[in-house]
């Protein structure tokens, strides 16, 4: 009889329901949500919002939208950290984080959320998420 096993993005999921069941003063997230499709994603991070406000997050991320509720973000290039600030700040400074967001919209937007400003439009982008004190830093 064979066998059949769990998705990439299962896995993921599965990986993050075993993060909040443990419920640590601290999470690291790298790439938590690679495998999983960006409505998806959207709603995971929806959810790990509701339930982060008690606890410090790090998130890894090569998907510069999935940073968008951060309270700062620090963009790393060979290991150097080259900006900081918010997604709206990163994406009006036009710097390295805003040439990264404009290359993955261009190079696929059919897995970018519908609802992501671009570059030139960041004053639209919904940064309330994590803003709250006591909230998780990315």
């Amino acid at each position: 009889m064979g066998r059949v096993g769990l998705s990439g993005g299962q896995w993921q999921r599965l990986a993050l329901a075993r993060l909040i069941l443990r419920n640590t003063a601290l999470w690291i997230l790298d790439e938590p949500t690679s495998a999983i499709d960006a409505h998806a994603e959207e709603e995971i991070f929806a959810t790990l919002r509701k339930v982060a406000a008690d606890h410090m997050t790090i998130l890894v991320s090569h998907r510069a939208w999935t940073l968008k509720h951060a309270d700062v973000i620090h963009v790393v290039d060979h290991g150097t950290i080259v900006e900081s600030g918010t997604y709206t700040e990163l994406l009006g400074a036009g710097g390295r984080f805003a040439e990264i967001f404009a290359s993955q919209i261009e190079d696929a937007p059919e897995h970018t959320p519908s609802d992501l400003p671009v570059a030139d439009g960041a004053e639209s982008a919904d940064d309330t998420g994590f803003t709250k004190e006591g909230a998780p830093s990315c």
